[in-house]
This record gives C-alpha cells, structure tokens and sequence, in this order.
C-alpha cells in the first residue's frame, strides 16, 4: 500500500541501521526519509513535515536529547520514537520525559517496528495544537502571534475535546 503523504524521518548516525529501517519502511509504502544526527534532523523539520520521527540517542554532533528539547521548545507535537542501543530505566525515563512517544531497544524487530508505526499514525489525532505548545503557554507565549496561535489551538480543541491549562504564573488567563 502506498502512503505518500506518510512521511518518516529516521535520525540515526549508523549507516547500516537506517539503511534497514528505511528499505523496510519504504517496503511498507511509508517515504523515508534520513539525516545522520539531530542538527540535520531539525534541518529537515525546517523543509518538510513528518507524521512520525525514529531517533537514535547517541551520536555525534546533537544527540537524541538535544534533538528532543529543541523539538518540543519548537512546538511541534510530531511523535517520536527512540530506538537506541543504550538503553536502561534512566535513558528511557529521560527520553520520555523529553517527549518521546516510545522507546525501543536495538536491535530492532522490523514487523514489530512496522506494528508500532501503524498503531501510531492511526491513533494519532490530528492535532493543530501540539500538547507542548498548550502545557507551556505562560512560559512561551510572551509574544502577540504567539498568544494568536495559542487561540487558535483553544477554539480547535475546545469543539473536540477538554483542555486544560497549566498556568504557573498568578496572573489570570487571557480571555479567549
């Protein structure tokens, strides 16, 4: 089956590994796309958008959590999973906590990773609102267009589903 709009950036510093994800993804009708460390993933979020991210922690440059903080400092809601070698309760906790969706330890099973994809981009709601941009409003939102797209994000969500804001200033909540 073919997905074209259904695109995939894989962030890993291993050649062979994103090699084995991308045929496999590409095999499945997803269109894969690469970069070899975090700073050229955010290069590439920069270009295009992507339903889905498969991130390495450790390489060289920018690893797998300095990709995390500036892509949830950037707002975006895109799901990531990491899939590292390194991996042990702290890793997984750290990466969760950076905003990871899911974590996976290599080697990677191809048909459970194709599963997890699906599963996914099929329960991911299509949000104009990622959750960082709601849950750190009094910290980011300083600016006016900042504030319009904050707005924007309540009206949307409040026709289909509850909200809930977390201020940690003692100012009250603009009115909408």
């Amino acid at each position: 089956m073919t997905r074209p709009e259904t695109r995939i950036l894989i962030i890993d510093d291993e050649p062979n590994h994103r090699l084995m994800l991308r045929l496999h993804l590409a095999e499945a009708g997803f269109h894969p796309v690469e970069a070899e460390n975090g700073q050229q993933g955010l290069a590439c979020l920069e270009r295009e958008e992507f339903a889905l991210i498969l991130l390495d922690l450790k390489m060289p440059v920018m690893d797998g959590y300095g990709f995390l903080a500036d892509l949830r400092r950037q707002g975006k809601g895109t799901p990531v999973v990491v899939i590292t070698a390194f991996s042990n309760v702290r890793t997984a906790v750290e990466a969760m906590k950076l905003g990871a969706t899911e974590f996976l330890t290599k080697p990677v099973d191809p048909a459970e990773l194709l599963d997890l994809v699906e599963t996914l981009l099929r329960s991911r709601p299509r949000l104009l609102c990622p959750p960082a941009v709601v849950t750190t409003a009094s910290k980011e939102f300083a600016r006016p267009t900042d504030w319009a797209r904050l707005s924007t994000c309540w009206r949307w969500s409040r026709r289909r589903m509850p909200l809930f804001l977390s201020w940690e200033n003692p100012e009250p909540a603009r009115s909408w």
